[in-house]
């Protein structure tokens, strides 16, 4: 998970957990989008320390790298309860749909001893029905979560590793890094001034052009091509007016501009 200050607002990237929406609720937070694994929260940057207190508190991490990089290992024997799902140190271990489906194991959890009984529990209360001594190993936990955990529960083992990230491990925090853009740039945009209008001369029958910045400028601050640039307003990435054969776009640019580079906008086909 990431959280950042973007603004008048902390931006919270969560993966999901039972425990956390009620808990966002209460500080004021509001669920931004969700997809199949990450939620995004936006909170008032008036209460970044309790944010950030709450995160610590679910998952072990606040998304700081001090927090994100420092990573163990956990080995658990899993206890035989009535339960469809099972969560350790803010991390789904493993779910059971139905009773006749089978086990799904959560991310970067692994089966290194034992398992689960193909079916399990009641088609009304299915349940995960372990075998007697199943052990998972679950990687990459946030320190901080792993030694709450274990001091929990005495069946949870820490394990250390310094192995350095797979590559497996860095394009999936390359995917991390760019949702968040993505994520960011979504915000930003809803924080764009509409543009003014053009302002008319005297006689009623000219229009000045509207102050802004030629493509030229715009490229340089973006460090991209003139030409992009053209593209970017010919199809509406970023609000512009035609003048007299060239672009201009009008004051104030959008926040990414000169920040982030914007991405180019594909033409529709034909």
């Amino acid at each position: 998970m990431k959280t950042r200050q973007l603004g008048s607002v902390i931006c919270a990237r969560i993966t999901p957990h039972p425990a956390f929406p009620d808990a966002a609720r209460l500080l004021g937070g509001f669920k931004h989008m969700a997809t199949g694994d990450h939620e995004t929260w936006t909170f008032d940057s008036g209460i970044e320390s309790q944010v950030r207190a709450l995160c610590i508190d679910i998952w072990g991490t606040d998304g700081s790298p001090a927090t994100d990089l420092d990573t163990v290992t956990l080995r658990w024997t899993v206890p035989d309860e009535w339960v469809q799902e099972l969560w350790l140190a803010g991390r789904l271990i493993a779910r059971r749909e139905q009773r006749d489906d089978p086990v799904q194991l959560g991310h970067k959890v692994t089966v290194i001893q034992g398992g689960f009984w193909p079916a399990g529990g009641s088609k009304k209360n299915p349940r995960l029905d372990p075998y007697d001594g199943t052990v998972v190993e679950i990687r990459g936990i946030p320190r901080a979560a792993a030694a709450k955990a274990a001091a929990a529960d005495n069946d949870v083992t820490i394990i250390e590793t310094n192995d350095p990230l797979s590559k497996e491990e860095l394009r999936e925090r390359r995917d991390q890094l760019l949702d968040d853009l993505r994520t960011i740039n979504g915000l930003l945009d809803e924080h764009v001034v509409p543009p003014a209008e053009p302002l008319r001369c005297r006689c009623g029958l000219h229009e000045c052009p509207p102050e802004g910045y030629t493509v030229t400028e715009v490229a340089e601050l973006a460090g991209v091509t003139a030409s992009t640039v053209n593209l970017w307003c010919r199809t509406g990435v970023i609000a512009a007016y035609r003048v007299g054969g060239r672009w201009i776009v009008p004051k104030p640019l959008p926040e990414r501009v000169g920040r982030t580079r914007i991405p180019p906008h594909r033409l529709p086909c034909g």
